[in-house]
């Protein structure tokens, strides 16, 4: 079975990969693999938030849910 990264973790490297940024660097999509929607959800609504355009998310073949995020 998968590990998956708790919701506390997420949001933490989340945050710092946004800091660790200089602030000219381009932006990018970046993949995380959640449990459920849900938790892909919130991923995109805690501190940085995402804005509209810059988060999907679709349905793993393996479960779970792919969620993509830009910056």
């Amino acid at each position: 079975m998968e590990n998956l990264m708790s919701q506390e973790d997420l949001a933490r490297a989340k945050a710092t990969a946004r800091i660790a940024l200089p602030a000219a660097a381009p932006k990018i999509w970046r993949l995380v693999h959640f449990a459920t929607p849900a938790a892909a959800v919130n991923f995109a609504n805690v501190p940085p938030v995402q804005v509209a355009g810059e988060f999907g998310m679709t349905d793993n073949p393996g479960g779970g849910t792919d969620g993509y995020y830009f910056f």
